[in-house]
Formats: structure tokens, sequence, C-alpha cells
């Protein structure tokens, strides 16, 4: 059943207007595939990472900075579209939670709550393989830096039993088997 007013369209939505809700829809199934986009993107990179190729890991963190920037625009129309709708108080934090809860039941609410439950799910997922390719690199930079030690220690001169200047050299990470 729709009728119309004030020369828009509407349905049973909660005196939402339809085509705000489609927006919210389609800006929330792009924040989805972005949101896959840099999942891949963070195993590309761990993969770079491990099989010791910087110019792929560059390209990828490059190609992250610009996913993350599109993320962010859509975040912004995201909560555009949130901010004008006219069922929320200015007076709380507009919220998908507070907009699903106004909401009647109809294919836009199934879709919104069905993307809603998708987005948490994937960016906590997104969230873990981050902070396991930062763990992955901190590793990584540990080994470097004791395998490198070795070049960049100072010997310290010690005078044996016999009274000749000796120095102490400590024995390369790699030797040791800790890189």
């Amino acid at each position: 059943m729709e009728r119309v007013s004030d020369g828009m369209t509407e349905e049973p939505t909660g005196g939402i207007p339809i085509h705000a809700l489609r927006d919210l829809v389609a800006v929330m199934e792009e924040e989805v595939q972005v949101g896959e986009e840099l999942l891949h993107n963070l195993e590309a990179q761990r993969v770079a990472i491990l099989s010791w190729d910087a110019s792929t890991l560059l390209l990828r963190v490059e190609e992250r900075e610009a996913m993350l920037r599109r993320l962010s625009a859509l975040e912004e129309r995201r909560q555009r579209i949130v901010l004008d709708l006219p069922c929320l108080s200015p007076n709380h934090g507009p919220s998908l939670r507070t907009l699903l809860a106004r909401l009647p039941e109809g294919p836009e609410t199934v879709s919104l709550r069905r993307l809603q439950r998708q987005i948490l799910e994937l960016y906590g997922r997104l969230r873990a393989a981050e902070q396991r390719v930062v763990a992955l690199m901190d590793n990584l930079l540990g080994h470097l830096r004791e395998a490198l030690t070795c070049f960049c220690y100072s010997p310290v001169y010690l005078y044996g039993k016999k009274g000749a200047m000796t120095y102490g050299r400590p024995a390369s990470g790699l030797i040791q088997g800790k890189a």
C-alpha cells in the first residue's frame, strides 16, 4: 500500500521515505564490499611479508589506504542519510539501532538487520586480521634487529689475564638461531 506525501512516494516504513532506506541499504552493502576487499588485501600483505616481497607489500599498503579513504567516504554518506531521517530525534545520537527499532517489518528492515549483523561480524574479522599482520611485522622487525646487532655493536675493550687488550663481541642473532 503506497501513498503520496509531499511529492515523495512512501511505503509503510514508519514515516521514513523509502528512497532514504534504499540509499542506506546501498551504502551499507558497499561498506560490506569494501570490508571484504580489505580482508583480501590484509591476506595479500601477510603473504608479501612472509615471502619478503617489499614491492608487493608497498603496493598492497597503498591499495589499503585507498580502500580506507573510500570506506571513510561511505561512512560519512551513511551518517548523512541517517541524520536526515525525519523519525530520529536530534536529542539522541542517530544510530541504526534506533532506526531499526522504529521501522515496521518489511524488505528494507530485513536487509538493514542482515547488513548490520554482517558488518559487525566482518569488521570484527577485519580487526583480528589486522592485528595478526601487525604482530607478524613486529615479530619480523624484532628478528631483523636481533640479526643486525652484530653490525652495530661497538666493541667493548677488556684486558685479559695476560694484560693484553681484547674485545668482546656478541654472536650474531643468525648464528644463535634466533632469526
